[in-house]
């Protein structure tokens, strides 16, 4: 049987905010069910679910020959001939973009909790995935262990904890202030870029934005990002119909969401990475921007 029933976690829930301080309140949802074990620096080692041991896996960090494609939602996707997602390109996708069903995906992120829950056959068809990386959230680990069998978990798992830029969300600990000297926290205008995961991923709304640093952090210099719209909120994503659309926070973030990126740009510019837009029509100004027929055309 997967995970846990609403009434238990309910109970837990409220004794955990009765008997802990705010600065603990954000795992309200994992405790007790979880336990998680940390080095002598603090960093996160594996994780256990039920005693069950979730194994959170050592990246094995090079430089990449392919370039990569980071798999974002928006509807632009639906314009792009799915003959251009071909073996040219590594693939890195976040939440729905699985729904491609031509595109073989290595690495995977979802960081999202609800997503989880709303889309749970799709992340059932993720998660069981052998050789697949899932970076996730302790909250998106709650929701795919509470919703779906141990043993039906296969993908290798990559558990990282999320910054704002003043503190960070630890696993079962309490939030902490952000360390500005941090040599892996990049600035640009009070935003953050991580470039190591064991230390935090910054995260002002959007799931592409810790898509992108992983992206870096894994060693591609060259990244192209689609249906990174940011400019058409009440329009279906592109695995969507408007009867099973999703809600979004995304308009009220948006103003983060385009600083964000623009220390993204500042990082990548600083270390000979390139980023490039697929979605000529992005609000998102901080990359160049092309479409996918010239790039098809040029390669």
């Amino acid at each position: 049987m997967p995970g846990i029933d609403k009434f238990t976690k309910w109970i837990c829930k409220t004794i955990y905010r009765n008997t802990h301080s705010e600065k603990y309140h954000h795992n309200k949802n994992i405790w007790p069910f979880f336990k998680v074990e940390r080095n002598a620096s603090g960093q996160l080692g594996n994780a256990y679910f039920k005693r069950n041991k979730i194994t959170n896996i050592e990246l094995h960090i090079s430089e990449k020959n392919k370039p990569l494609v980071i798999m974002a939602t928006g509807p632009s996707v639906k314009h792009i001939d799915k003959l251009f997602f071909d073996d040219r390109f590594d693939y890195l996708g976040v939440n729905g973009a699985f729904s491609m069903r031509n595109v073989h995906f290595d690495w995977y992120v979802i960081i999202d909790r609800d997503f989880v829950r709303e889309r749970l056959a799709l992340v059932k068809e993720i998660v069981a995935r052998e050789d697949l990386i899932l970076f996730c959230t302790y909250n998106s680990l709650d929701s795919i262990f509470s919703n779906i069998e141990f043993e039906n978990v296969r993908c290798r798992i990559k558990i990282f904890e999320t910054a704002s830029s003043t503190q960070v969300n630890r696993f079962l600990l309490s939030r902490c202030q952000i360390n500005r000297s941090n040599e892996h926290f990049h600035w640009h205008e009070n935003f953050g870029f991580s470039d190591k995961i064991e230390e935090a991923l910054f995260d002002y709304g959007t799931v592409t934005y810790p898509a992108l640093q992983i992206a870096c952090l894994l060693g591609y210099k060259q990244i192209y990002i689609v249906g990174l719209d940011m400019n058409n909120f009440n329009t279906p994503r592109f695995y969507e119909t408007s009867e099973d659309k999703l809600g979004t926070r995304l308009n009220l973030d948006f103003d983060n969401i385009t600083h964000s990126f623009l220390a993204a740009q500042a990082y990548c510019q600083a270390h000979n990475i390139q980023v490039v837009n697929l979605s000529p029509d992005s609000a998102i100004e901080a990359f160049p921007k092309m479409s996918w027929e010239d790039l098809h055309h040029l390669a």
